[in-house]
């Protein structure tokens, strides 16, 4: 694990800090001309349209009013000699209000203030034609009748515009007040972006400064980095081996045992031996390939792999018979004729041993029991039951952690148990211990089927 040369990544570094302090200030200026621009808009509308049409409906709502006033009076005054000079100053008013609206509606409108413009127009057409009837009956001196006029359909449809006034000055108040506020938002959106960009182009400018010695950093770093990962595989390698020494010994000893015995038998018994010393190889090999494969592998299993669990319960028993026998402990097998599990043989054989040979350790001797349970279910759970001293509630936890074995015990590695755990938990199972001191132990692990298991009376050994 080594690094390139400390120029490359440093000229790449310094040119790409280059690159975005140049486009920290091209953005920063187009973004403050769009900004600008911005805010230019919205004064704009202020200015041209908002500003004038509250102007405009003031004064057309400011001169309707003079209307209603000059209306009540002229009814009181419509009978004197000089009644027409209000029925011209109501005339020239209307005239007022009307260029007033016009040059309202001759403005460009903001979104949403057409369809209150709408009942602005209606409302105007009906005050015309009322105001204009009104007049009439003034001139012709039927102040009754324009006096009733004013008192009923006059003054509801003069009340009725000036709502339609007072609702389109709120509207553009409201615009103006919009307007303010985005200007003042934009503005200080601009004076953020700046400082954000000077503190860029700074940071920039000083993290530039830092890049060579980063690099001569990083080397170091690496060197360290690669020298670890190099210890770790070989601690793993170490590991490796002691666990395979480990898992060997039960095949390997039967083989030795069925050589010793082969140099004593007479001719016709050698076959059997050879026999048994030769399945006791190939458990061998399988537990070295299966495992060399599992490790190679990342510790990840075989998603394809299956073995059907009587013939290993059966030569993982025939390899512990002999040890068994001569520890004084008894052994008896219950294990379904048809089930298999997803893992490969060498792996089954090898958690099945571990747990058999620490049994066999810690079996009560001269008459000690032993028992081989394999119960089928969503997984198979295999069960090595002891009758030996037990173990205290508070060691039971730490009894699968590498190198940790039980207080006076034969000698061994303390790897048997961590082993079944790490091989358990990689296959999707689980594992445990039930024990209390003075009634033995039942160490368990299961493992997934690999298909549904034929359910069948179990058969004893």
């Amino acid at each position: 694990m080594t690094g390139g040369p400390p120029e490359r990544p440093l000229i790449a570094l310094l040119v790409a800090a280059l690159v975005l302090i140049v486009g920290a200030f091209v953005g920063g200026t187009l973004l403050t001309q769009a900004i600008s621009s911005r805010m230019e808009a919205d004064a704009s509308d202020i200015a041209n349209n908002a500003a004038p049409h509250v102007q405009q409906l003031t004064l057309a709502r400011t001169t309707l009013t003079k209307i209603r006033i000059l209306a009540e009076r002229a009814n009181e005054e419509c009978a004197r000699q000089d009644a027409p000079f209000f029925a011209d100053e109501i005339e020239r008013m209307t005239g007022e209000v009307q260029d007033s609206v016009a040059a309202y509606l001759a403005a460009p409108a903001f979104p949403g203030e057409e369809a209150l413009q709408q009942g602005l127009k209606k409302g105007m057409a009906d005050l015309r034609s009322i105001l204009t009837e009104y007049v009439g009956l003034f001139r012709a001196g039927q102040c009754e009748t324009a006096r009733e006029l004013e008192e009923g359909g006059f003054s509801r449809v003069a009340a009725q515009a000036s709502v339609e006034f007072g609702n389109l000055v709120d509207f553009n108040a409201q615009q103006i007040k919009r307007l303010v506020q985005e200007i003042g938002d934009t503005r200080s959106r601009a004076n953020t972006v700046a400082l954000v960009l000077d503190l860029l182009a700074i940071t920039l400018a000083g993290g530039a400064g830092l890049v060579l010695a980063r690099i001569f950093r990083r080397n170091a770093r690496l060197q360290a980095e690669y020298g670890r990962v190099q210890r770790e595989r070989a601690d793993e390698l170490d590991a490796f081996a002691a666990r395979v020494a480990h898992d060997v010994r039960s095949p390997l000893s039967a083989i030795l045992v069925s050589l010793h015995l082969l140099r004593r038998t007479p001719e016709e018994g050698k076959e059997a031996i050879l026999d048994r010393a030769r399945r006791s190889a190939d458990r061998l090999n399988a537990v070295v390939t299966d495992l060399y494969a599992f490790a190679s592998a990342g510790a990840r299993p075989d998603p394809n792999a299956s073995c059907a669990v009587a013939p290993v319960v059966d030569g993982v028993v025939e390899d512990a018979r002999l040890a068994a026998s001569m520890a004084g402990v008894a052994l008896s097998v219950e294990v379904p004729d048809s089930c298999e599990v997803a893992c490969a043989p060498g792996v089954l054989v090898t958690l099945l041993s571990n747990l058999l040979s620490n049994a066999i350790k810690h079996a009560g001797r001269d008459g000690g029991q032993l028992a081989i349970r394999i119960r089928p279910g969503a997984a198979i759970r295999f069960e090595v039951e002891d009758d030996g001293p037990g173990i205290p509630v508070e060691d039971q936890e730490r009894m699968f952690q590498p190198y940790v074995r039980g207080k006076g015990v034969a000698p061994g590695l303390g790897l048997g148990l961590a082993t079944v755990k790490r091989l358990a938990e990689s296959h999707g199972g689980s594992f445990g211990v039930r024990s209390s001191p003075g009634a033995g132990s039942t160490f368990w692990f299961e493992i997934p089927v690999r298909t549904a298991p034929a359910l069948n009376h179990p058969r004893r050994g």
